[in-house]
């Protein structure tokens, strides 16, 4: 309708305000996913669910980098791409909760994601997970 009215600036503010942040969901999800797939795994291991975790935490990491550093640091230490070392070396447990506080920091509004449809998660088919448990009502858009 406000393109049919010729308001295009509108339209793009409602873009910007509604559909940006529904981008975002998927990319937490696949990093909230690949923790989970990839943590346990052994140290050397050439698993593509590491390339995965990789690459998902480095798409949401500069949206969490300014508002949460440490938050953000938790998240790139655990998801980097190193054979070398042992994949999420402090628990896909640890990842849920930075991604989580990382949210909660982030300063601009537009781009909270809407929590709740970014779900519930079991780790490691233990303890459900919940990343919008905690957070002020204002992140988790109804």
């Amino acid at each position: 309708t406000l393109l049919v009215l010729g308001e295009c600036s509108s339209f793009k503010d409602k873009i910007i305000d509604f559909i940006s942040p529904l981008l975002l969901i998927p990319l937490i999800q696949g990093t909230l996913n690949a923790a989970n797939v990839t943590d346990g795994l052994p140290v050397g291991s050439r698993e593509a669910s590491l390339a995965d975790a990789f690459t998902f935490s480095r798409a949401i990491i500069p949206l969490f980098d300014n508002s949460s550093i440490t938050n953000a640091e938790t998240i790139a230490e655990n998801l980097k791409f190193d054979v070398l070392t042992k994949p999420v070396p402090d628990g896909a447990g640890t990842v849920f909760e930075a991604v989580k506080k990382a949210i909660k920091d982030m300063k601009t509004p537009s781009f909270e994601p809407h929590c709740k449809n970014i779900g519930t998660y079991k780790i490691n088919g233990g303890s459900v997970e919940n990343v919008c448990d905690g957070l002020p009502l204002s992140s988790v858009v109804t």
